[in-house]
């Protein structure tokens, strides 16, 4: 396990995964990621990619062949290289193999940077093309974040949003089933909440979303940028919540082929797409 620290914060990251396994706010103790309670859930902030949810038929087609695909792609359980590290900063990176070549068939480093800067742990993940053709894929973050059944999320800005419910395939069951955000920006985040499944949130005007306990007080902000995709999804009645942003393939609108899949990102060799997040506690 790598640490980060400075004089707020302390960090964990693991290699496997490149997975942020801890958060500390240093003068309270307080520890802000979901430590996978194997009986609740057994993950702490995986990394998404090439997939981001489940494709269609866990599969894809490229160039008339069909590659098979597991649900959020297969970064979760590689280890990635440590390219440096310092007391407040780290810099890892996972490479295409032979392994992953015979399921995502394009050359590319995945580099992970973590770092520092006073009360906000940044967090910046890279995907470049190394091959020599276009290059299709996802990417997206999956932190999870200790709540009090209780607490309330809270977007920057009202949203106008109607966010379908999802299963567990990620596919939109009874289309009666959605929240609806009229000009609002708070969800209480209740132990029903997530009862009938995840919710995606498409394109919010929103630039972070805040947590805030039922003091009112707003205690940890993730800042997720112009991000196409907001996913948000817990275990019914689990103490944390996943806020994720999401980049690439919406699978609710399946289609095969890779290139044709609606939000697909896509890289011209040697281009590079970097997702930015930052976890700032407050």
């Amino acid at each position: 396990m790598l640490r980060l620290e400075n004089e707020f914060l302390s960090a964990r990251i693991n290699p496997v995964g490149a997975e942020l396994s801890s958060l500390i706010k240093k003068d309270t103790e307080r520890e802000y990621i979901w430590q996978a309670e194997p009986s609740v859930w057994g993950r702490h902030a995986p990394l998404l990619f090439p997939a981001v949810g489940r494709m269609s038929g866990d599969s894809f087609v490229y160039e008339g062949k069909k590659y098979f695909m597991q649900k959020h792609g297969f970064l979760r359980g590689s280890t990635f290289e440590i390219i440096s590290t310092e007391e407040t900063s780290i810099f890892l990176r996972f490479s295409s193999n032979e392994k992953t070549l015979a399921v995502f068939p394009f050359d590319f480093d995945f580099d992970a940077e973590y770092s520092l800067y006073g009360n906000t742990l940044r967090q910046r993940l890279t995907v470049k093309n190394k091959g020599s053709g276009n290059m299709y894929f996802s990417v997206g973050a999956h932190p999870a974040f200790f709540i009090s059944i209780g607490d309330t999320l809270r977007f920057e800005k009202p949203e106008n949003a109607i966010l379908p419910y999802l299963d567990g395939n990620d596919v939109i069951g009874d289309p009666a089933n959605k929240l609806e955000l009229k000009n609002e920006s708070d969800i209480l985040l209740s132990k029903e909440l997530f009862e009938k499944g995840s919710l995606a949130l498409e394109a919010p005007t929103s630039t972070y979303a805040e947590l805030v306990g039922s003091d009112g007080v707003p205690y940890l902000r993730e800042h997720f940028g112009k991000t196409p995709m907001l996913w948000l999804w817990a275990k019914p009645g689990a103490e944390f919540v996943c806020i994720e942003p999401w980049s690439g393939s919406d699978e609710r609108y399946p289609t095969e082929e890779l290139e044709n899949k609606k939000g697909i990102l896509r890289l011209s060799p040697g281009e590079s797409f970097t997702l930015p997040v930052d976890i700032e506690i407050l």
